[in-house]
């Protein structure tokens, strides 16, 4: 039987190394994925990738600025707080609903930082 799987989550590409959420991030995947497979989504296009990153895959969903602002202003008017409409990405949901059966977790950097990706009310 294989690894089980976990998804983390993130809004940032958290590479090159430089800023403590990128290090928390990375150095928190390396330490699970000696026991976990490990995949990372995140909603900024992939930059440059290290060798020894403990990804098993990466699912990138850059969003275009044009959508990020049409995103913010449709959301905004619908009542919902900047924050959350500013990340909420329908390929995000479809990504979760098309792959949730096969993880066995989600991580997100933070758990205020879960807010980004899924609506509230």
């Amino acid at each position: 039987m294989g690894k089980k799987r976990i998804l983390m989550l993130s809004a940032r590409w958290i590479y090159p190394l430089d800023a403590g959420y990128k290090m928390r991030i990375h150095y928190i995947a390396k330490a699970l994925s000696n026991i976990y497979s490990i995949d990372f989504l995140c909603l900024k296009h992939p930059g440059v990738l290290p060798k020894d990153h403990p990804f098993d895959h990466i699912i990138s969903l850059p969003l275009s600025k044009i959508k990020l602002v049409i995103t913010i202003i449709k959301y905004f008017f619908k009542g919902w707080p900047l924050q959350v409409a500013g990340y909420y990405d329908q390929r995000v949901k479809k990504y979760l609903e098309t792959h949730l059966s096969t993880i066995n977790f989600i991580k997100t950097p933070t758990s205020c930082k879960i807010m980004r990706f899924f609506k509230f009310t």
